[in-house]
């Protein structure tokens, strides 16, 4: 046995280091086979291994432990940037302090961010909110956005309480890359971003989330010149990259690698040249004024036609006009005026920004994304209107740009088995391709399963009498489920939709009547994610919670104890089949002569469904209930999918039989 392999054994031992900085440990058998699978990994050249880790497996500390002893530089990245901050902030000081007892070796270990988290100094030295920036229930946050540019060390959002992601003040602030001068920045040296990127260069362990990673890469291998990747680079090159919430990888590379062009975006940078303007003699103005003023009126046209048919007869007339007008604007002359080299700098800044546009729109709208094999969809609406290009198949751009590398990759999630099975999810994330498990690209496959008691301690509820989602009655039977639910629960209760309009339409119904009841009633949106969580959990100390939410509380959100005991789910949770890019998957498929739902939809749900009925047990004491509110799980062939690749939870059918299994089974846990 290796040396690190004996001393992986030691660490989760039950008298090892671990037990001794958490009461009333007990070891996680699969805890510790996840930790040597990883040893025995390495050992192999450029070494694969994918591993479904079941909740309550304790896989963070499972690879944490890994990455700590082993004498090389790690790469961990995980979902979100709320997953990271709690990645960082509570299982790796644990993991730090219990590894002092094996290594004496000191690991340097940083938590890394996207661009745009992080305050641009140049920014800063020009921030003079008004208008539509100042109003009076925003005084107080400007205070602490003024108080954080005062006094931050880091430059990181996180520092500024309370800031809603969407906040206009850090549009205006932070240190996006389509903005930044680079080394031409006068303040290059004391920028935060320069700062993180050369302490990464000398980190032991590094975190980061998929959305950095897969920005990263975009950014590598669509820049020119070793001079530009030297620049654009943000994450070194790493030994061992760990992949948490592996499930989540794809969309997060759809979306990445895809080319987006937004009526905001525009308005920013019509606004940045506005600024530019004012640089040069006033008799210079007129002509750059002139043709930004007809721009932003093109656009507008665009965007009109746009949303009513990307094939609408005046969109190739238009992407013309826009092409020719931007090819009018000489630029390098506004740079030639300029006084000194921070404006220079600033005018060639905004100069790539404007080349890029044009290029954007004969892609998305022209043959080559079609040719390339992306599909192009609008998305949003009013000044969030947004033109997208995305990979149909973003399993060939993962495996060149994520997997392709020299290091060697563990992906882990709790959620990537179907029905017993990772083929699936080895196909559409790239990282081998299935039928291959005899060749040089073999990866390695372990599936953990939970060391939770499922069976005593929870229950998969779907009504047998309810009526299927088509018909015109099932709002009105999922409401009275619902309700029914709810007076067992008391509270402590996840409503999760499929979508925003059931939500917010079954939230209108229901609110009134459940607050009278004596109960606090939560929607998403209503405040920050972490905000909700709190005031639910506390709310269960008092009168008891019902939060209402969608997609973004499926995962990634961890309740534990008696504040979380009943998990509803509206129906089964199928991609809209007019959802654009599984539109186009699906064409690409059946043009294949494969079956699309089989391959693709089925997988996926199965996997979403997985994810919500994940929320309600989190440790082994917890205990509670999932209720599906929708019959074709039983009804429907593909059901059978869907029941094997939940956790072996008791299935009822009737109210009467959740009653009883409430009263002999959940209502003692909470006692």
């Amino acid at each position: 046995m290796s040396h690190l392999k004996k001393q992986l054994q030691h660490f989760f031992e039950q008298e090892g280091p671990l037990s001794k900085r958490l009461p009333n440990y007990e070891p996680r058998l699969a805890q510790t086979q996840m930790s040597l699978a990883i040893a025995d990994m390495l050992e192999e050249e450029k070494g694969r291994l994918v591993v479904e880790a079941g909740t309550g497996t304790g896989k963070s500390l499972a690879y944490l432990a890994v990455a700590l002893l082993m004498d090389a530089k790690v790469l961990i990245s995980t979902a979100t940037k709320t997953l990271q901050d709690q990645l960082f902030q509570k299982d790796l000081p644990l993991a730090l302090d219990a590894i002092k007892d094996i290594s004496g070796a000191h690991k340097h270990v940083m938590l890394m961010k996207g661009r745009s988290n992080y305050l641009c100094l140049l920014k800063a030295e020009d921030f003079r909110p008004n208008g539509d920036l100042l109003h009076a229930k925003n005084n107080q946050l400007l205070d602490r956005i003024q108080e954080f540019i005062l006094h931050t060390k880091t430059g990181d959002r996180a520092e500024i309480e309370d800031m809603p992601d969407d906040s206009p003040y850090w549009s205006e602030l932070n240190a996006k890359s389509d903005t930044c001068l680079g080394q031409n920045c006068p303040l290059y040296s004391e920028c935060h971003v320069t700062k993180m990127r050369q302490a990464a260069k000398n980190a032991d362990v590094l975190i980061v989330n998929h959305s950095l990673l897969c920005a990263d890469r975009n950014l590598r291998i669509n820049t020119g010149s070793e001079k530009d990747v030297a620049f654009a680079q943000i994450i070194p090159d790493m030994d061992l990259w760990i992949i948490d919430e592996a499930h989540a990888m794809t969309d997060i590379a759809t979306r990445h690698f895809g080319v987006s062009l937004g009526l905001f975006q525009i308005k920013i940078l019509v606004r940045d040249f506005a600024k530019i303007l004012s640089l040069i003699p006033a008799s210079n103005q007129s002509l750059f004024r002139v043709a930004y003023e007809e721009l932003t009126g093109l656009f507008s046209q665009l965007f009109l036609s746009l949303s009513k048919s990307l094939e609408h007869a005046d969109v190739a007339q238009l992407r013309l006009d826009i092409v020719e007008k931007f090819n009018t604007l000489e630029i390098d002359l506004l740079s030639a005026q300029c006084n000194d080299a921070a404006q220079k700098s600033k005018v060639s800044s905004l100069n790539r920004r404007l080349a890029k546009i044009p290029a954007e729109l004969e892609f998305m709208l022209g043959a080559a994304a079609k040719s390339a094999g992306y599909v192009t969809y609008m998305e949003g609406e009013h000044m969030g209107q947004t033109l997208t290009s995305s990979p149909i198949d973003a399993s060939q751009i993962l495996s060149r740009a994520l997997w392709s590398g020299s290091h060697s990759t563990v992906l882990t999630s709790a959620t990537l088995a179907v029905n017993g099975k990772l083929n699936s999810f080895l196909q559409h994330s790239g990282f081998a391709s299935v039928g291959k498990d005899d060749s040089e690209d073999a990866v390695q496959q372990l599936i953990l399963p939970t060391p939770f008691d499922f069976e005593s301690q929870s229950a998969f509820y779907v009504p047998n009498s309810i009526c299927p989602p088509v018909d015109a009655d099932f709002q009105t039977q999922m409401e009275n489920e619902i309700r029914f639910l709810i007076s067992l629960s008391k509270g402590g209760t996840f409503l999760l939709f499929t979508s925003i309009r059931a939500l917010n339409l079954t939230y209108q119904n229901l609110k009134s009547e459940l607050e009278a009841e004596g109960l606090q009633v939560f929607k998403q949106g209503d405040a920050p994610k972490l905000e909700l969580l709190r005031e639910f959990t506390m709310a269960d100390e008092t009168f008891g919670g019902v939060l209402f939410a969608a997609h973004s509380f499926w995962e990634g959100v961890d309740v534990q104890g008696k504040a979380l005991r009943m998990v509803v789910i509206d129906r089964l949770p199928f991609r809209s089949p007019e959802d654009p890019i599984l539109k186009a998957r699906t064409e690409q498929m059946q043009s294949q002569g494969l079956s699309s739902f089989a391959l693709l939809s089925l997988p996926e749900a199965a996997l979403a469904l997985k994810q919500g009925a994940g929320r309600l047990l989190r440790t082994r004491k917890d205990a509670g209930v999932v209720a599906l509110l929708d019959n074709r799980i039983y009804q429907k062939a593909y059901g059978r999918v869907l029941l094997g690749t939940l956790p072996p939870m008791q299935r009822l059918r009737h109210q009467s039989h959740l009653k009883e299994f409430w009263n002999q089974k959940i209502l003692p846990n909470f006692c």
